[in-house]
């Protein structure tokens, strides 16, 4: 057994003993020697009142002790809480630390001479452990020390590497030299740093004059101190873009602002960030990401610009996400003709086949009061989003015409070769354009949904038509979910624009137009249209809620359905419904006009046409000024069920001189006799016997002006005419009188 002593050891009892207790708690066992077996040590518990006990420990856990009582020739007594416990040397201690000491001289002093020969032999290597040290303290004090230091991330599968190739992970461009004053050119320090091989270039907060394109390498990226504090700024006159990256992948660009000099000779120049691939690309490109910038006072037609000409490789993975934009007068390289744009994102293939896939532009603001658009969806560019982004003011400015192309979105392709398609616009806002909030032209299997169009201005349709949404020669489109309010023009516009070949598929449904000069307008131009659908929408103080037209003797219009549809406009002479020709031939057909709500001021629905056409189960609220229901010279024509309420001024309910068809189950309440049907001759269909000649057996035609004839007890009512395949004959119901 082996007997301990400390120095200055003492703590206090932390609850009372008796004089046969054999264990203890201390308030502070910590000071007291860790036991092991084999080992013990004295402590002296002295009261208040100068009583003394010395108590043998053989084994303490924390606070608490078991103790051997009386001890050293003292006597067990008993303890109240707070009684000092010490360590302090008694003669009982002395003694065994002296027997615990007898082990013989001369060994000791053997050892000892061991024990001098060892720390000899260790102090000579110590010397030259010295010698290492400060040979490895000037190696680390070197440009190359980091790479003698490993580095080990946490996590499974890390590798070992140094702190300098973990360091080089990213650099800073300050590494380089760039100053970042916002007066001294960085365009070669930022270059250098951009060459250096680096995964990340930062650049601290400051201001970075450049005065020549940066050039970009692969698998890079580049990343500020946010928009407020880092910003790269064109210097001087030239006509250079910022970054260009030309057959490159796997680069990103995040929280810088770049600021341009608004400067520019061509549509390739004047840029903030030009992504390229040729036709030496060898592989897919893109990948490219731009996330929390801003861009400002570019004058290149393309501030952000993705092309490719390579029919090989596509470029792939385009993300523009959470930036702003602001154009400053004199943007717009040319802001007086619709051929040289300028746009805040540009996505482009090529005629021959190139393509630009998976673009995703989502969650930007963009103030283009002084540029012409927000995003230019070209040929070759397929599978597209754009949404949740704020488009304001595009081409209000001074510096930009009427019909000079000012559109937020566009889709276009000119040669038919690569047409855009797969592309959704969904839940913008665009406040504020000059001629279209989309225009697509050629391009295919689009949705725009739940975006809001507000406040278009152009009214000026000579090179163009303009509006909310206009497409010219493009199907496969769901317009679904939109609100167009203060719409100078067309809220929506259609025209085919080549021969389709095919359903056009043309769907408009669910949206609220607003304020629109025409809430919706199909045009067959030079070419024939069908599957058009007009389906569930509200249309609210529009001059024209819905007008089909056709223009020219060859084209027609087939497969329309205007259905479901909630018109109403105390605009003086509007029109719920119009379906019109302008050359006079009226070749619609297959149309079915059914479910409506119209209460506008002048015609509620007018049709010229030569069906078959189905005028169904829709609602007339007047008074009309003119007519609820106008199909005068129209054929093949069904009219039924529909309900007529309140024509009790102004116009007619009804205008049919000239029609043929069937006419059944139409119903007329508080409508004055006087406003059913507009009188003009024995062509009047519905209310004189018809005259025209079915083939085969023919319709059943309603009397609109049905009233009780014939004799007493006899009296009947002509409800209508039917033909039996040789001539027309009287349906009359007996009434009883």
């Amino acid at each position: 057994m082996t007997v301990l002593i400390a120095n200055n050891v003492s703590s206090a009892l932390a609850a009372s003993i008796t004089a046969a207790a054999t264990s203890m708690v201390v308030t502070d066992g910590s000071r007291f020697p860790v036991l092991t077996p084999g080992q013990y040590f004295y402590a002296t518990i002295i009261a208040t009142n100068g009583v003394v006990e010395i108590v043998k420990i053989v084994t303490r856990t924390g606070n608490a002790m078991s103790i051997t009582r009386a001890q050293d020739g003292t006597n067990a007594q008993a303890f109240p809480s707070g009684a000092r416990v010490e360590m302090r040397i008694n003669a009982a201690s002395v003694r065994e630390i002296v027997s615990d000491q007898s082990i013989p001289l001369e060994a000791r002093v053997t050892t000892a001479e061991n024990d001098i020969t060892s720390l000899e032999g260790r102090m000579t290597a110590a010397e030259g452990d010295i010698v290492v040290l400060e040979t490895f303290d000037t190696t680390l004090a070197s440009s190359a020390g980091s790479n003698s230091v490993g580095f080990l991330q946490a996590g499974t599968g890390a590798t070992n590497r140094t702190v300098q190739a973990k360091l080089r992970d990213t650099v800073s461009v300050k590494d380089f030299g760039a100053v970042g004053d916002g007066v001294a050119d960085d365009t070669t320090k930022i270059q250098a740093a951009l060459n250096s091989g680096a995964g990340t270039v930062y650049f601290p907060e400051g201001t970075y004059p450049v005065s020549s394109a940066l050039t970009l390498p692969s698998n890079i990226t580049l990343t500020g101190d946010g928009v407020g504090n880092t910003k790269l700024t064109v210097v001087g006159t030239g006509v250079n873009n910022i970054l260009y990256a030309v057959n490159r992948q796997n680069i990103k660009i995040s929280d810088i602002w770049f600021y341009g000099n608004s400067q520019s000779s061509g549509s390739g120049n004047g840029l903030a960030i030009f992504f390229y691939q040729n036709s030496s690309a060898t592989e897919i490109g893109g990948n490219f990401r731009i996330e929390n910038c801003r861009f400002e006072n570019f004058k290149g037609d393309y501030w952000v610009y993705v092309v490719n000409d390579n029919t090989t490789f596509n470029i792939a993975n385009i993300y523009v996400n959470n930036n702003s934009f602001k154009s400053f007068p004199g943007n717009a390289r040319n802001g007086a003709t619709t051929a040289v744009p300028s746009t805040c994102v540009s996505v482009q293939g090529s005629t021959s086949g190139a393509e630009v896939t998976d673009v995703f532009v989502t969650n930007n603001s963009a103030d283009c009061e002084h540029i012409k658009s927000f995003l230019l969806i070209w040929q070759g560019a397929h599978r597209v989003l754009a949404q949740g982004n704020s488009v304001f003011n595009v081409g209000l400015g001074a510096g930009i015409s009427n019909d000079a192309g000012s559109y937020a979105f566009m889709a276009y392709d000119s040669s038919g070769l690569n047409v855009p398609y797969d592309i959704v616009i969904d839940g913008n806002l665009i406040d504020g354009v000059r001629s279209c909030g989309f225009y697509g032209a050629a391009s295919k299997d689009i949705i725009i949904s739940n975006n809001r169009f507000y406040n278009q201005t152009d009214t000026v349709g000579t090179t163009l038509p303009k509006g909310g949404i206009v497409l010219n020669s493009c199907y496969n489109i769901q317009i679904v979910g939109n609100e167009f309010a203060s719409i100078a023009t067309n809220g929506v516009h259609w025209q085919p624009g080549t021969a389709l070949g095919v359903s056009a598929n043309i769907i408009v449904s669910g949206n609220t137009f607003r304020d629109n000069a025409i809430g919706v307008k199909f045009l067959s131009y030079l070419f024939d249209s069908n599957g058009l659908n007009i389906n569930g929408n509200t249309f609210i103080d529009c001059t024209f809620g819905v007008q089909v037209q056709t223009i020219s003797n060859t084209v027609q219009i087939s497969g329309l359905s205007v259905v479901g549809n909630h018109i109403v406009s105390t605009v003086a002479a509007s029109y719920g419904i119009s379906i019109r020709s302008d050359d006079g031939f009226f070749k619609v057909s297959n149309a079915k006009i059914s479910g409506n709500y119209v209460k506008t001021a002048g015609y509620g629905i007018y049709w010229r046409g030569t069906g078959p056409t189905t005028v169904s189960d829709n609602t007339f609220t007047g008074p009309f000024t003119t007519r609820a229901l106008d199909v005068a010279t129209a054929t093949n024509l069904s009219i039924t069920g529909n309900s007529f309420f309140g024509q009790t001024s102004g116009g007619e309910c009804l205008y049919t001189t000239g029609s043929q068809g069937s006419m059944r189950e139409n119903s007329f309440e508080n409508c004055a006799t006087a406003n059913l049907i507009v009188v003009s001759g024995v062509t009047d269909m519905g209310r004189v016997v018809p005259t025209w000649t079915p083939t085969g057996r023919g319709p059943f035609v309603q009397n609109i002006v049905a009233v009780e004839a014939g004799a007493a007890s006899s009296k009947y009512v002509l409800s209508g005419w039917y033909y039996d395949g040789t001539a027309w004959f009287q349906m009359r119901n007996l009434t009883g009188n």
